[in-house]
């Protein structure tokens, strides 16, 4: 009976647990030209080109934390600079009204074993310069 009890402990508690923050962001290039951008990637520096229509993913999500509640994409974000021909951008990209999630009403939908990845986009245009 005692090892019943402690193997229904077990399940509970790990049925119970904090699963991982799992996903990714994205900078979506709608310009018609290349922009270029700036982000921290694994410690180092990286600056590369997006190609007009054309997106980079910049971050893989991971760690503690929960998918259903996830809201702050710029909270996540490395991302330094973006500028287009020079000219940095002027959309203020530390704010969350700059990041959609396209997949948030997924995200609050709570399945037992499956998890949604949460998408962070941010959807550049020429307008933003």
């Amino acid at each position: 009976m005692k090892k019943i009890s402690y193997l229904l402990f077990v399940i509970v508690a790990l049925l119970a647990c904090d699963p991982a923050l799992r996903g990714d962001l994205k900078v979506f290039n709608h310009c018609s030209r290349n922009i270029t951008i700036k982000y921290i990637y694994d410690k180092d520096s990286v600056q590369t080109d997006i190609q007009a229509s054309s997106y980079i993913t910049v971050k893989q999500l991971g760690g503690l934390g929960r998918n259903s509640t996830f809201d702050c994409c710029p909270c996540y974000s490395t991302i330094i600079s973006i500028s287009k021909d020079t000219v940095p951008i002027r959309k203020d990209i530390t704010k969350s009204e700059s990041w959609i999630i396209p997949n948030k009403q997924a995200l609050k939908q709570r399945r037992l074993f499956k998890q949604t990845d949460v998408k962070c986009e941010l959807h550049i245009y020429d307008s933003d310069f």
